[in-house]
Parts: C-alpha cells; sequence; structure tokens
C-alpha cells in the first residue's frame, strides 16, 4: 500500500495505480473507498479491464447485480475471450433467477476454455438445483473433479449431490476422504454425511468438533439446550438481535433456526419480529439454485405459527419443482419445520419431491463411478 501512495503522488494520473488501491481497500472490507476509487479510474478509462472486473465482484454484494453485469458486458466488449468474464457474469445471472442465461454464459466460457472447472461446476450447480437433473449433476461434478482434482470444494459440492439424489453410501465414502485428507475443516460436511446413512451417534460426534451454525447449532437445538443456541448466535451475529437491523440473505439462510430457541424460551414477540426482519432480507433473493433461500420462508413462517401460510408456501415451491440442497434434512430433521411435519400437506409435498428425486436416480448408471 505504501508502494501504491508512492507512485500515486508521483504520477497522479495513473490509472493502474489508483485501480490498485481501490482492489486493496475492498479486499481489506473497506469497500466503500474501494468503489469510489475504482470509479474514479472508470471516469477516466470506462473500459479499462482491472478495475471493471473487481467492482463486478463486489457490486453484487451491495444489491447492485444489474450495475455489476453491466461492468461485465464493457469488460467483454474489450477482451471477448474471456472465460473468467463470462464466468462471473453466469453466476451473477444465476443470482438473479435468470437460469437459462446463466447457463448460456457458462457454455460460453467452456467454449472459449473447455478447462475451466467453475464453469463447469456452474452448469452442475444448475443441473442439480434448477433444471432438476441430479444425475447429470453428478456427472458434471466428476468432470470438474477431473479438471481441478486438487480442488476439496468440488469433492464437497459432489457430496451434497450425493446426498440429494440418494447415493448415500457413494457420500458418506465421500466425505470420509475429504475429512480423512483436511481434518477438521471437513467435520461438518462428514456429520451430515453420517446422518443421512443413519449413523446418528457418529454425527453428533463429528458435528461437535466444530460448533459452527451448519452443524453445531441444529444438535443444540435438537438436545434442547436453547441457552447455549442463543449464545452462539450472539456471537455469529450479534446484529440480528438489533430490532433496527435487516439480517443480510447469508444470515437468515444459515442462523434462522435460532427461532426455535427463542420461542422454546417464551421469547415468542422476539422471535416474531426477528422473524419479520429475515423475511425482508428474502424479498430481492431467488428461491431456486444453490444460493437460493430454498424453504427458508417456510421455516420462518412455520416458527410464526402461519401454519397455513407455511404449508402453501411448501407446496408452491415443489410444485414449481424446486428441490434444493439437503432437502432429506429439511423434510427429516431440521427443527424449524417442526410445527408442520406432522401435516398430511407437509408429507405429501416431500413425496411428490421424492418421487422427482427417484426418477432422475433411476437415469444413472447401474454403478455411478466413484469420485476420482
Amino acid at each position: 500500500t505504501a508502494v501504491i501512495e508512492r507512485v500515486r503522488t508521483a504520477f497522479p494520473d495513473m490509472p493502474e495505480a489508483l485501480s490498485t488501491a481501490g482492489t486493496i481497500a475492498i479486499y481489506r472490507g473497506q469497500g466503500t473507498l474501494g468503489e469510489r476509487q475504482l470509479r474514479e479510474v472508470l471516469a477516466k478509462r470506462p473500459n479499462y479491464v482491472p478495475a471493471l472486473h473487481v467492482l463486478a465482484d463486489y457490486l453484487p454484494g451491495t444489491g447492485k447485480r444489474a450495475e455489476a453485469i453491466q461492468m461485465i458486458d464493457r469488460a467483454i466488449a474489450v477482451d471477448p475471450l474471456s472465460a473468467v468474464l463470462y464466468g462471473k457474469r453466469a453466476a451473477i445471472k444465476e443470482d438473479q433467477g435468470r437460469y437459462e442465461a446463466s447457463k448460456a454464459d457458462y457454455l460460453k466460457a467452456l467454449e472459449i476454455d473447455p478447462g475451466f472447472a467453475s464453469a463447469k461446476a456452474g452448469i452442475g450447480t444448475l443441473n442439480a438445483y434448477v433444471f432438476n437433473r441430479l444425475d447429470q449433476s453428478v456427472k458434471d461434478i466428476q468432470d470438474v473433479i477431473a479438471m481441478d482434482p486438487g480442488n476439496p470444494m468440488y469433492r464437497n459440492m459432489l457430496v451434497v449431490t450425493y446426498q440429494d439424489i440418494g447415493l448415500h453410501a457413494e457420500s458418506i465414502e465421500t466425505a470420509r476422504r475429504l475429512y480423512a485428507k483436511y481434518g477438521q475443516e471437513y467435520s461438518c460436511i462428514l456429520s451430515f454425511a453420517e446422518l443421512f446413512a443413519g449413523n446418528a451417534k457418529a454425527s453428533l460426534r463429528l458435528s461437535q468438533q466444530v460448533p459452527t451454525y451448519s452443524c453445531g447449532i441444529y444438535w443444540l437445538i435438537r438436545n434442547g439446550r436453547h441457552e447455549e443456541s442463543i449464545k452462539l448466535t450472539r456471537q455469529e451475529a450479534p446484529e440480528l438481535f438489533d430490532a433496527n437491523a435487516t439480517p443480510t440473505l447469508y444470515q437468515t439462510v444459515s442462523i434462522y433456526p435460532i427461532l426455535v430457541s427463542l420461542n422454546a424460551l417464551g421469547r415468542e414477540s422476539e422471535a416474531k419480529a426477528m422473524a419479520e426482519r429475515m423475511l425482508l432480507s428474502l424479498k430481492p433473493a431467488v428461491r431456486m439454485g444453490l444460493y437460493g433461500y430454498g424453504l427458508t420462508d417456510v421455516a420462518l413462517l412455520a416458527q410464526m405459527g402461519n401454519r397455513e401460510q407455511a404449508l402453501a408456501t411448501l407446496e408452491k415451491a415443489v410444485d414449481e419443482g424446486w428441490q434444493g440442497p439437503y432437502w432429506q434434512f429439511l423434510r427429516d430433521f431440521d427443527p424449524a419445520l417442526q410445527p408442520i411435519r406432522d401435516d398430511p400437506r407437509f408429507r405429501a409435498a416431500f413425496g411428490r419431491l421424492e418421487a422427482s428425486v427417484a426418477a432422475q436416480r433411476a437415469r444413472l448408471p447401474a454403478a455411478p463411478p466413484a469420485a476420482p
């Protein structure tokens, strides 16, 4: 940073220095400063690709997805053979719910660079959670692993896809290999794989290694340890308890089970107010896709006591083709859905989903190959 400031002082009109300074500011968490500096660069050089790249990464997180796409369009006009740019645009379109357009951009990225693993992974995600082709997604992600065998993230994706299509033996084998190689970092994913395979004790033991929201918090709630779950929530997201703050989408989809603990402790009015703020965070997002909100609204409504609306929302989601990740966990274990789990409409909706997944599983080869 000191070197960049010296260069900027000596050459105040040099866009490279200001662009680099803006990039560093964003990666340091100084988004407002970094965005302003990058926009200064673009005011002087409207098609300066490095600045367009960074802003395209940053702006979606501020809700400016349409402008981010405009930035990428300008960059592609300068660099039309950049697979990375098409991949970025595809990811933003997916986040907008423009799935066919997203897939077209991923395919264009692969046309430019057939070994572009993240673009192939994007297509795998769309096939799994939007186009209801989990069978094709299994092959897509196996292809991705062959492209980038050293990246554990893709094996993690395969574990989840195996679970969602019902290949639990393959899922747990892949998860155990991840855990054996990378240790505690992958105890959570193995915990879920053990749970789906019927190994509840092993799942509990693993979940306690890393008490994150995606693992340990569920076990705290399921075992009635509600004061501990609230304490952990305050550590993870203290702003959730600010009545004037709207949680982020990520906070909502990962922390909504805290409502179970609040209700269990007789803090119903606090739970309802928090749920209402969480529902606000879902409005600009989409249900489908790996990064959508899935059945979070159903869980929020159930915890607010709106049973009829929760069931109607579940039915609508399934009938529209939702089959999001961890759907079996939502059906069988998610404590936030407990108030409606015994309803025949709940079981019927998941029965339709299970039938759809079974049809996709039937399209797999007789013996699906294990991960490379």
